[in-house]
């Protein structure tokens, strides 16, 4: 058998400028729903972690 993880819309370096005060809080706690998604997926110990949809906000996303 093999088991799947399945998320969308990551959107990683949402910037959340309509949120006003609140993007920074929105913006981590969406970087904190991967993270458990991630630790999810290990958890369970799926063998895949699909990403459909946006996994960037944008291709101006700063990489480490």
């Amino acid at each position: 058998m093999v088991r799947f993880v399945h998320t969308a819309d990551v959107q990683i370096g949402m910037k959340a400028t309509e949120a006003g005060e609140r993007g920074a809080a929105l913006r981590e706690a969406r970087l904190e729903a991967l993270r458990r998604t991630v630790a999810l997926t290990r958890d369970r110990q799926a063998d895949f972690l699909l990403i459909a949809g946006d996994l960037f906000e944008n291709n101006q996303v700063k990489l480490l």
